[in-house]
């Protein structure tokens, strides 16, 4: 039992720092997804969801129908919708619970490309994103690091449970 949880521990350990550097040096960003349910069901409160920063240049390189990250001046945070219409210079997005689409926006204005969810039940520590983001309600502009240190100490709570007790 105890090698199972050491084993446990450096998996946990090593995925940890894979991650890190996987996150830290690549265009990749990891965010739980905070917003107002606006891409209900495709996209939950509090799933985990990896976006890919982006420098457009043309509307060319979007499509209708991905789903993009741009900054909203009118909220001054950054939003998560749909690509509806795409124009000469100019795309149009909207949320997929939203009833009415967004104003049109250039391209330079967007800023990430959703690219996979992993969704709050997949998480084997679901119980702690719902209270930290209810603590934060800024989890989305949490450092990396909150979450190797999260998956650390599920690691260390792991192990400890199963060490050996008296002796």
């Amino acid at each position: 039992m105890k090698k199972i949880a050491i084993a446990v521990s450096w998996i946990v350990i090593l995925g940890s720092i894979f991650a890190f550097l996987f996150f830290y040096f690549s265009p990749y960003r990891i965010a739980v997804y905070s917003g107002e349910g606006s891409m209900y069901p495709t996209i939950k409160i509090g799933d985990l969801i990896v976006l890919k920063t982006v420098n457009p240049k043309t509307t060319a390189e979007f499509k209708e129908g991905m789903i993009v990250a741009f900054d909203d001046n009118d909220y001054e945070q950054r939003v998560i919708h749909r690509v509806i219409f795409i124009g000469e210079t100019e795309i149009i997005t909207k949320g997929d619970f939203n009833q009415y689409q967004d104003s049109s926006m250039p391209v330079s204005q967007i800023k990430e490309v959703y690219f996979f969810k992993i969704p709050t039940s997949a998480i084997c520590f679901e119980g702690v994103f719902p209270i930290v983001f209810i603590l934060t309600k800024q989890i989305n502009n949490l450092p990396l690091g909150f979450y190797v240190v999260a998956v650390l100490l599920f690691g260390l709570v792991l192990a400890n449970n199963f060490k050996p007790r008296g002796k």
